[in-house]
Formats: C-alpha cells, sequence, structure tokens
C-alpha cells in the first residue's frame, strides 16, 4: 500500500460511481490544477456512453481524478501518467484510497515515451497538460502516429481559452467544445 500523505491537500473527490465522495489527495500548490466537481460533472454527462467498460489513457494525470472518475462509472482499466515523482506517488496514494490497484497501471514518464509503452487499444483519453504549452496538438499527433486509439474513441482536451485547437489533428475529428468557466474542453473522435 502506497502512504504519502506529506506535503498534501485533500480538495477534488469522486463525485459520482461506486468509489462516489471519495475524497482524493492533491499536491499542495499550483503545480496541478484539479477539475472542479461542476466542470467534471458537465464533462462526464457528455462522455457518459462512451464509459462503460472502456480503457482510459489519463496522459497528463495529475492527481488521477480524471481517471479514477471514470473508473468509479463504469470503465475497465486505466493507464495513468505524469511524469512528476510527487504526481506518481499521489495517483497511487488515490488508486489505494479506492481499492483499485487490479484495475489501473502507473506510468511515470514523458508523454511520448508513455505512448509508446501502451499494450492495449484504448477507447477514451484524457489530455489535461499545463495550459499553453502546446501539449494537447504535440500529444494527439503523437496517439495518432502510434495508433493506439480504436476507431470511435475520444480525446477529452482540458485547456484555457488562449490555445487554439484545429477542428482535425490527423484521424482526429473535433466532435464537441464548451466552456467552463476558465476552462475549455474540446472533445475529439478518432474516424474510419
Amino acid at each position: 500500500m502506497h502512504i504519502f500523505y506529506k506535503e498534501v491537500t485533500i480538495i477534488p473527490r469522486i463525485i459520482a460511481g461506486k468509489y462516489k465522495r471519495i475524497n482524493l489527495l492533491s499536491p499542495k500548490g499550483l503545480d496541478t490544477r484539479p477539475t472542479i466537481d461542476r466542470t467534471k460533472e458537465a464533462l462526464f454527462s457528455v462522455i457518459l456512453p462512451y464509459i462503460y467498460d472502456s480503457v482510459v489513457l489519463d496522459l497528463f494525470a495529475g492527481t488521477g481524478q480524471l481517471g479514477l472518475e471514470a473508473l468509479s462509472r463504469g470503465a475497465s482499466f486505466i493507464f495513468f501518467n505524469d511524469h512528476q515523482k510527487k504526481c506518481r506517488d499521489i495517483i497511487n496514494a488515490n488508486i489505494d484510497k479506492c481499492h483499485a490497484q487490479e484495475f489501473c497501471k502507473v506510468i511515470s514518464l514523458d508523454f511520448q515515451k508513455a505512448i509508446k509503452i501502451i499494450d492495449r487499444p484504448i477507447n477514451l483519453v484524457f489530455l489535461d497538460p499545463p495550459y499553453n504549452c502546446g501539449l494537447i496538438t504535440s500529444s494527439i499527433e503523437k496517439l495518432h502516429d502510434n495508433d493506439i486509439i480504436m476507431v470511435g474513441g475520444l480525446i477529452v482536451c482540458e485547456h484555457s481559452e488562449s490555445e487554439k485547437l484545429e477542428k482535425k489533428i490527423g484521424a482526429f475529428k473535433l466532435i464537441d467544445q464548451r466552456k467552463y468557466g476558465i476552462a475549455h474542453i474540446s472533445i475529439y473522435k478518432k474516424e474510419e
């Protein structure tokens, strides 16, 4: 069991499903931006039909809250990746809080290397990288190049208003965009 409670605060929580109301750990400071409950609830109401029995990649996982929310709502397996050691430790601790170790794999690599070692077809990807670093487009391009997303699979991107995204990136077509406070959500779907 991973125990890591130094320099953390409990902010995010699971809002629905089998892990509902479990408070998750989050690092102190502003290095990560846990998605607020209102935004998370709205987002998951849009993508709910894609979650059940899906294999999910939470590529810039931070606390792991989006992947754990998907697992709580019926996803079958989650790959978490964050290259920061403190985030990896918090993700492992949050997985332990949910008793979900058998349904999760935590990777701690640069996103490009992480994409290359995924060993299952992915149905759903969460991309919530640091804002305004150009990582969303480059991540989608890498996902396209490595062909790990199943046809019909979604990529859900959280980004700032100033980060403009193309309507099509590789095999992925932009199908929805929404604004929740300062967060913008863009959803891409893999075409045949």
